[in-house]
């Protein structure tokens, strides 16, 4: 798969970020179905510029995915469990001080 620099600039980029980067990266896709009784088939796309089949083979890829994406839903639930989900605060000292008040 074959990614192009997009013609224009996004609004939070630099210029000269912009300029830096390649006109086109090579990708690789790597497909997953799931299929769980009852359920519709849900297909995963994982895009990476790991290209090497061989030294990074499909399985190695979507495992490490899973493993990542189960961190992100863990980290998400831990967070909701103590209340730390939402934090208006926004500079580090101010979230300390909101996180001493909260417990």
């Amino acid at each position: 798969m074959l990614w192009e620099k997009p013609k224009r600039k996004p609004q939070d980029i630099s210029r000269k970020k912009f300029d830096s980067l390649p006109k086109d990266l090579v990708l690789r896709e790597v497909h997953c179905y799931i299929c769980i009784p009852g359920f519709r088939t849900k297909e995963i796309i994982v895009v990476t510029t790991l290209l090497d089949a061989i030294e990074y083979p499909s399985s190695d890829i979507l495992d490490l995915y899973d493993s990542r994406w189960q961190a992100e839903v863990n980290l998400r639930n831990i967070k909701t469990t103590l209340g730390m989900d939402i934090l208006s605060c926004q500079t580090p000292e101010m979230i300390r001080k909101e996180f001493t008040f909260i417990y």
